[in-house]
């Protein structure tokens, strides 16, 4: 079966991704093997909260899967076909999936809350606002992170498989 260059940059982007949720999971048990405190930590904001509400994160991790394979796809199509920088064109990919991101979590915060007290205009556009204002930055600091650290590995695989597609 011929892969296109959405299913390259596909295959790519999750494989790193992989790899870096593997290191991310050892460094944090390494941790909490450490430290008995970070144990407690760790259970109190990470476990029970999904614990207590699987289907609202379930939703909310779905729909970042979802984002992710759009936005891979769309790195492998830019760097194969339209014959883009990698590093930059990874890079920038980067920072539309933490922008994606950010925008999944403050509709899956502004959702429930319009339900319960009921939908108001300006309690929508304070909530916006302040999520942008405030969530905008870290979201973009951290997907200019991952996109430095990761973009020159990523980019330059796809762009190694560029010579076989186009073989």
């Amino acid at each position: 079966m011929k892969k296109d260059s959405k299913d390259i940059g596909r295959i790519v982007f999750f494989k790193y991704i992989g790899i870096t949720i593997l290191l991310l999971s050892g460094m944090v048990i390494l941790s909490i093997i450490i430290s008995p405190d970070l144990d407690k930590y760790f259970e109190r904001n990470f476990i029970n909260p999904y614990l207590n509400e699987p289907i609202y994160f379930s939703a909310q991790i779905v729909i970042d899967i979802i984002i992710a394979y759009i936005v891979a796809g769309k790195i492998g199509e830019s760097i194969i076909e339209n014959n883009k920088t990698p590093f930059l064109t990874t890079f920038i990919g980067f920072l539309k999936l933490w922008f994606g991101i950010l925008i999944v979590a403050m509709f899956s915060e502004l959702i429930p809350r319009l339900i319960e007290y009921g939908i108001n205009l300006e309690q929508i556009g304070l909530v916006v606002l302040m999520w942008l204002l405030m969530g905008g930055p870290i979201f973009i600091i951290i997907g200019a992170a991952q996109g430095g650290l990761t973009g020159w590995f990523i980019g330059r695989e796809i762009e190694k498989r560029k010579t076989h597609y186009n073989n």
